[in-house]
């Protein structure tokens, strides 16, 4: 079960887990965009490790077993980076990190770009945001 703060009608929102998680990553992204991929995982935002691994690691390590080409961090960082800054950009406009990630985790929806992970079915950057969450986690928490 994924840990989530309710909404103001009282019920759990993984949608908005989700796009402020996301958001936190467009940021930083955008921030690291001129690194290298290394220099990119060791700019990663420190709340990132804040994040519970019990909330993040059924998720993002099921998503990983499926997926072990992505079991990098950098590689993660720059899929992740790649698809939202191309959804800023098709904006055309000056957008809040949150909008942006909505308009991507929708358009995935709309192309099927979308991966179905412990009964969940999740956009492809939703599921990369959970494995990158577990990825920077440090070994052991």
């Amino acid at each position: 079960m994924i840990a989530v703060r309710r909404s103001r009608s009282g019920t759990n929102s993984r949608r908005r887990f989700h796009a402020l998680v996301g958001s936190g990553l467009l940021l930083a992204v955008l921030r690291a965009s001129g690194l290298s991929a290394s220099e990119r995982t060791r700019s990663l935002p420190g709340w990132l490790t804040a994040i519970d691994r019990s909330a993040a690691e059924a998720l993002g390590t099921a998503y990983l077993a499926g997926h072990a080409n992505e079991g990098d961090a950098g590689i993660l960082l720059g899929l992740i980076e790649q698809v939202l800054v191309a959804g800023r950009r098709a904006s055309g406009v000056a957008q809040p990190a949150v909008d942006v990630l909505a308009a991507v985790v929708r358009e995935e929806f709309r192309v099927a770009e979308v991966v179905f992970v412990n009964g969940w079915m999740l956009s492809r950057s939703e599921a990369r945001i959970y494995a990158l969450a577990v990825l920077a986690l440090p070994a052991g928490r």
